[in-house]
């Protein structure tokens, strides 16, 4: 499981699946805005090549040549990254963030985004 917050105080936290990796995102409170445990595909993400190997296609052929160690899991400083990168696209596309402050509803289920 790795945890990253931005700077704005939502959590990120992925989660290691059957198959695929899934994405809780929190507000500040602590309150879920958005669930996946299918959220980041194992096809892209979750994966590098072995140190052995200078880049994918090298580790791909060996693969495909029969070394099952070709890629290793991301550690926790890989995961960091990608949501650093990616966290204003994850809160704006999957949690509806967009610059905007989350107003509480008598609804748990349901966030309401106002824009500033």
């Amino acid at each position: 499981m790795s945890v990253y917050a931005t700077k704005d105080g939502f959590i990120l936290t992925v989660t290691k699946g059957d198959v695929d990796y899934g994405l809780r995102i929190e507000d500040s409170n602590g309150v879920t805005l958005y669930f996946s445990s299918v959220a980041f595909s194992s096809e892209e993400y979750g994966s590098k090549p072995a140190e052995r190997y200078e880049d994918y296609d090298e580790a791909d052929m060996a693969y495909l040549d029969g070394d099952k160690d070709a890629f290793i899991e991301w550690d926790d400083e890989d995961w960091e990254q990608v949501l650093e990168d990616e966290a204003d696209e994850l809160l704006n596309r999957l949690a509806g963030i967009d610059g905007g402050v989350i107003e509480r509803t008598d609804n748990p289920i349901r966030t309401v985004i106002s824009r500033l």
